[in-house]
C-alpha cells in the first residue's frame, strides 16, 4: 500500500509539472505576438491622430481673368456749345439716345416715307460729326467715308431762332450752325438738301467743296443744300 501510495504521488506531481510548462508555454506565445500598441499596460501615453484635412465648402478664386464692369458707351460731346464762336447763340445741345429727342428739338427735314428728321451731332474716332435723328423708326446715324453708319448716342440741336439759308460748294455764311469738328480740327456745319423725295440734314464739310448725307446705307455728296443759321 505503501508502494502505490507513493506511485499516484508521483503521477500527480508529474501531472501538474506538464500543466504548469503548458502554461508558460502558452504565456510566452502570446507575448510573442503582441503589439506594442496593443498593451494596455504600457504605462507611456499614445501618440493622437492628425486629424484627416477637410474640404473647404467656400468656392476658391477661380482660373482665368475675372469678369469685370461692362464697357459704357461714350456719351458724345457734354459742351453745348465748346465749338461755337459765338458763346451768345441761341441754339443749344441736348444729350439723347435712340432716336429719342426732346421738345424743343430742331425740325431739320423731312424723311421719305414722310416722317420728321432732326438734325445732331455725335462721335466717331476722334471727329464731332453732324447726324440726321429719325425718331419714327428710333434711329440715327451720320456719314463718314463714304457710309452711313449708325449712332446711339448723340446731342440734338435745339433751340427757337434758327433758320435756313441756302449756299453752295462748301461756303456758309458766318452765322452757321457749327456742328462739329475733324480730328485735324476743321469746323464741319449743318446743312440739308433734297434727294430722292426727302429732305435729309446732313454735314457740310468746307474744304472738300460738299454738303455729305448719311441715305440708304451711303454716303452722298451735294453741291448745292441749305445752311441752318442762327438769328
Amino acid at each position: 500500500m505503501r508502494f502505490l501510495w507513493k506511485f499516484g504521488f508521483g503521477l500527480m506531481i508529474l501531472f501538474l509539472n506538464n500543466q504548469l510548462f503548458s502554461t508558460a508555454q502558452y504565456v510566452d506565445d502570446e507575448r510573442t505576438t503582441e503589439t506594442p500598441t496593443d498593451r494596455t499596460d504600457d504605462p507611456r501615453p499614445r501618440p493622437k491622430p492628425e486629424p484627416r484635412p477637410t474640404k473647404d465648402p467656400r468656392p476658391g478664386p477661380q482660373p482665368g481673368p475675372q469678369p469685370g464692369p461692362l464697357p459704357l458707351p461714350d456719351p458724345g460731346p457734354r459742351e453745348s456749345r465748346r465749338i461755337d464762336e459765338d458763346y451768345r447763340s441761341p441754339y443749344y445741345w441736348v444729350t439723347a439716345t435712340n432716336g429719342k429727342i426732346p421738345p424743343d428739338a430742331v425740325v431739320a427735314g423731312v424723311d421719305a416715307d414722310g416722317g420728321l428728321l432732326y438734325a445732331g451731332r455725335t462721335l466717331h474716332k476722334g471727329n464731332i460729326l453732324p447726324c440726321k435723328i429719325a425718331p419714327s423708326r428710333y434711329e440715327a446715324s451720320f456719314s463718314y467715308n463714304r457710309e452711313e453708319l449708325p449712332t446711339f448716342v448723340y446731342e440734338v440741336l435745339c433751340g427757337s431762332k434758327i433758320a435756313w439759308q441756302s449756299a453752295s460748294n462748301g461756303k456758309v455764311p458766318k452765322n452757321a450752325i457749327i456742328g462739329g469738328l475733324t480730328s485735324g480740327g476743321e469746323k464741319l456745319y449743318i446743312g440739308r438738301a433734297f434727294y430722292a423725295c426727302s429732305l435729309t440734314p446732313g454735314k457740310i464739310h468746307p474744304s472738300h467743296n460738299r454738303l455729305y448725307i448719311p441715305f440708304d446705307r451711303e454716303e452722298v455728296a451735294q453741291k448745292v443744300y441749305e445752311v441752318a443759321v442762327h438769328l
